[in-house]
């Protein structure tokens, strides 16, 4: 129906958007503060950040994109 078609492609476009802030807020936001705090940074706790960031996002697009082909 119409209204399921809505709900299915709002859900989808929530969570695309929420892989996008995640990649942001993690990803790139660990990048730019260890870059800039070099010196002490713990290099297993910003790549494990990192990782754990990339699964997020990539998790989330997945669930927003099944969503958008429903």
């Amino acid at each position: 129906s119409e209204k399921e078609r809505n709900r299915n492609e709002k859900l989808g476009e929530y969570f695309l958007n929420l892989s996008n802030t995640t990649l942001g807020t993690t990803v790139l936001g660990m990048i730019v503060s260890s870059a800039l705090n070099f010196e002490d940074a713990n290099i297993w706790m910003i790549l494990a950040i990192i990782g754990i960031g990339l699964i997020a996002t990539i998790t989330f697009a997945n669930i927003g994109k099944k969503f958008l082909n429903k």
